[in-house]
C-alpha cells in the first residue's frame, strides 16, 4: 500500500511537470513496454504485481535492449538501506 501511494504521488509531480509516464503494473506489461518504446528512464517500484522490484530490475539489465537505461527504484521505508541491481 505504502509503495502504491509514493508511486501515485512520483507519477503524479512528474505529469505535473509534462513529463511523458506510463504506468505497468505486471513484470511482462512492463518489459514489453520498455522494449517497444525505449524509455529515458524507468521509476520502479519495490514490488509489482507479480514479481519483487529487485528481480525486475535483474530483467531489465540482463536484456542489452534494455541494460542502458537508467532506473530508481521507488521504496518507502524508514530505514536507509540502498542495494544495487546493475
Amino acid at each position: 500500500m505504502a509503495d502504491a501511494l509514493l508511486s501515485e504521488r512520483v507519477t503524479g509531480m512528474l505529469r505535473n511537470q509534462s513529463y511523458p509516464i506510463h504506468v505497468a503494473y505486471s513484470s511482462v506489461h512492463a518489459l514489453s513496454y520498455i522494449d517497444a518504446h525505449e524509455p529515458a528512464l524507468i521509476l520502479l517500484a519495490s514490488r509489482i504485481a507479480d514479481v519483487s522490484g529487485f528481480e525486475i530490475c535483474r530483467r531489465i539489465k540482463e536484456r542489452e535492449r534494455s541494460r542502458h537505461i537508467p532506473l530508481l527504484s521507488l521504496r518507502k521505508s524508514r530505514r536507509r538501506k540502498w542495494r544495487h541491481c546493475g
